[in-house]
């Protein structure tokens, strides 16, 4: 098996790499993660540690995925009481975001789960008091307009999605809440996502992390199917492919603004980065969920074309990678080009994986990550980290990113 340990073994002249002061993940004591994890632990605990993507999830499994690497029993036993800690936080009552996937209860709630799976743990049983809550939380944020997969009431149906898997009640009544908040016309379906900073009237968001690729990926993870799902998908594939641009960087915009808008301005929102939270691959995901629900090939070939046609954005620049994160990042890229190899056996999506797999290993530099107040999946060290382990050490399987949305 090609891992980056192997590459970079192998690696020619060509690559520019300078091989004497490349820092890999393998040359890393990762215990240090650890050390600072456990200080922002206690300078935060009262405060950002109630959260999936930027506290209490992070320094879960890092203790344990480290624990599972280095084989250290004193590390699965602390992240044991970690998971015991976050129960006890749902119980008293000590969650008060319980609509943000990312930061608040639902999110930890997956958590939960998840990781009783991965260590045979009793999983904390969601009662109908929580699950009450949860539900009605995303049902008022999105008739507030508050649609996020991320920070919206997106993350909540997701929950749901996740726990149950086929179509119920609670299923059903999100999902109207959020169909039914939407705009619908002959252009197709959107929903407005006011939670964005930048957000402005009649903006619709195409991306992954915030807009209608997310919310189709979501909703395709339901295992049945029901005539007003498969509507709401028709009608949303439409709208975004109404945006489809052969003779742009990118195929499809960032987002799309309904009232008048410069063509200086549109070609700016085609020029955007390859990563999780937008752009291409971004769409390309989406369809690969859809074909993963439907069987459709036609859905399988989009997904590959589109993916395919990033390939040739093989540079920071022509990519817009600005870090090795997995927001929008390299990280994100080696993982993403990785799973089109598996799904594809396409060689190009392997050289591609491993490209950035050097690029990221390249770009670590764990004392700058080490003075950063993060633990985050999204912007910090998490995400690399999941990455790693998943694709060179096996250490976590493809089920970690589903805290990304990603079930394929």
């Amino acid at each position: 098996m090609l891992t980056i340990q192997s590459v970079l073994q192998t690696t020619t002249k060509s690559t520019k790499i300078n091989m004497q002061k490349l820092v890999k993940f393998d040359d890393l004591d990762l215990r240090l993660l650890i050390e600072h994890a456990d200080s922002l632990y206690q300078e935060n605990k009262k405060v950002l540690f109630n959260s999936l993507h930027e506290g209490m999830g992070g320094y879960l499994m890092l203790n344990y995925a480290i624990g599972k690497l280095y084989q250290d029993q004193n590390l699965l036993d602390k992240a044991n009481r970690i998971y015991q800690e976050i129960i006890d936080r749902i119980s008293d009552g000590k969650v008060h975001d319980c609509h943000s996937f990312a930061n608040g209860l639902p999110g930890i709630c997956w958590l939960l789960d998840y990781y009783s799976q991965l260590t045979d743990n009793k999983s904390l049983v969601v009662g109908p008091e929580i699950e009450q809550l949860l539900k009605e939380s995303a049902i008022k944020s999105f008739e507030m307009g508050y649609a996020d997969p991320l920070y919206g009431g997106m993350g909540g149906l997701y929950y749901f999605i996740m726990k149950y898997g086929e179509y119920n009640e609670d299923i059903r009544d999100i999902f109207q809440a959020f169909y039914r908040n939407g705009k619908k016309d002959e252009l197709g379906f959107r929903s407005r996502n006011a939670i964005l900073e930048e957000d402005v009237d009649e903006e619709y968001d195409i991306g992954f992390a915030h807009g209608l690729a997310g919310y189709v990926s979501i909703l395709s993870m339901i295992k049945s199917s029901t005539p007003e799902i498969d509507q709401c998908i028709a009608e949303s594939l439409h709208y975004i492919e109404l945006q489809y641009r052969e003779d742009s960087v990118s195929k499809y915009p960032a987002s799309l603004l309904e009232a008048s808008t410069s063509s200086e301005e549109m070609d700016e929102k085609y020029n955007i980065r390859i990563g999780w939270c937008y752009g291409d691959l971004s769409i390309a995901t989406m369809y690969l969920h859809l074909y993963n629900r439907t069987g459709n090939k036609s859905y399988f070939d989009k997904a590959l074309n589109l993916a395919m046609g990033t390939l040739v954005r093989r540079s920071r620049k022509l990519s817009h990678v600005n870090d090795i994160y997995f927001c929008h990042g390299s990280s994100y890229l080696y993982f993403i080009y990785n799973l089109f190899y598996k799904v594809s056996h396409e060689e190009r999506f392997l050289k591609q994986s491993l490209y950035w797999g050097r690029y990221t290993q390249t770009h670590l530099h764990i004392e700058k990550e080490l003075k950063k107040n993060s633990l985050s999946f999204l912007n910090g060290i998490i995400g690399p980290l999941f990455v790693w382990l998943y694709a060179d050490k096996q250490i976590l399987d493809k089920r970690i990113f589903q805290s990304y949305f990603l079930n394929i």
